[in-house]
Formats: structure tokens, C-alpha cells, sequence
């Protein structure tokens, strides 16, 4: 993951200006990384700004199963 921190810089979405099949792909498996314990290194800050963006985003919300909303509680 960390290989990818570049492409994340400075981008709200991994193509283009809006949301797109990638970031549909790429959002649930980074949404998942705190229920395994696994810890993004202060060198992937551009991927930890892209998730917060995202996660804090009512289409995101939205889309979480039950089950996937309870992955993170409190998030």
C-alpha cells in the first residue's frame, strides 16, 4: 500500500475529479485495515488524508453494510 502513497497526493479521488470505479475497489479495502490491526506508517499521509476524506463522506457512510459499519465503531 505504501508503494501507492504517491498517487494519492494531492487527489481527492485516484481518477479524474469525481469518484470512480478505483476508488470503489480501493475504499473498502482501506476501510477494513484498522479491523486486521493494521497500522498505515506516518509515510502514507496522502492515504490517510484521501481516507479521511472519503470515510467522513455521507455517499461512503451510505454504502457500509451493518456488519462493515461495525468493522470501525465510532468512526
Amino acid at each position: 500500500m505504501l508503494l501507492m502513497s504517491p498517487m494519492f497526493k494531492g487527489r481527492d479521488y485516484l481518477i479524474g475529479s469525481e469518484i470512480s470505479l478505483l476508488d470503489c475497489c480501493v475504499l473498502p479495502i482501506l476501510w477494513r485495515l484498522e479491523s486486521l490491526e493494521i497500522e498505515l506508517p506516518k509515510a502514507a499521509a496522502t492515504i490517510q488524508r484521501y481516507m479521511d476524506f472519503h470515510f467522513s463522506k455521507d455517499y461512503f457512510r451510505k454504502s457500509l453494510s451493518k456488519q462493515e459499519a461495525a468493522l470501525r465503531p465510532g468512526a
